[in-house]
């Protein structure tokens, strides 16, 4: 449905692939920044805003250089790529040696594709907000742009 062209097989290839299509096509443009900072402030939301400019630091931690230009993000200061390293190393200990195992499997799209209507995906929706948008859920396929919709 979204009409990609020659994936490749291999994850090496499909590595090149991502790289080739980033060069290409991850460009900076005044509109990413316009739609980058409202959606991040709106998430950072029920945070204290003194914490902002530290979460806006791990943003940029987690983006590669050719991203962080497309959003013209300054480069991460080494304090928010080693508080990122920590953060995300210590999670993966808590689950690893803390947490119970999960007793099912957590997902919310199926695995084979296939959506009937009993199965569409719920949104979930932004604590601060009651947005009305799709609460009658949807199916992967029908999100896109109109124009690239069969």
């Amino acid at each position: 449905q979204m009409r990609i062209k020659e994936i490749p097989d291999s994850y090496e290839g499909m590595e090149a692939y991502l790289h080739q299509y980033e060069k290409r096509n991850m460009k900076y443009a005044k509109s990413n920044v316009e739609v980058l900072w409202p959606v991040l402030d709106f998430n950072l939301g029920p945070y204290p805003a003194r914490l902002w400019p530290l979460f806006h630091s791990l943003l940029a931690a987690t983006c590669h250089r050719q991203m962080r230009e497309a959003f013209d993000l300054a480069d991460p200061p080494t304090f928010a790529v080693i508080l990122l390293h920590v953060i995300l190393w210590s999670r993966g200990l808590v689950e690893e040696y803390v947490l119970p195992p999960r007793r099912r499997r957590r997902q919310r799209t199926p695995v084979d594709g296939s959506q009937s209507d009993s199965e569409r995906v719920r949104p979930a929706f932004h604590p601060a907000t009651a947005c009305p948008y799709r609460t009658s859920g949807y199916r992967i396929g029908e999100l896109g742009p109109p124009g690239l919709l069969e």
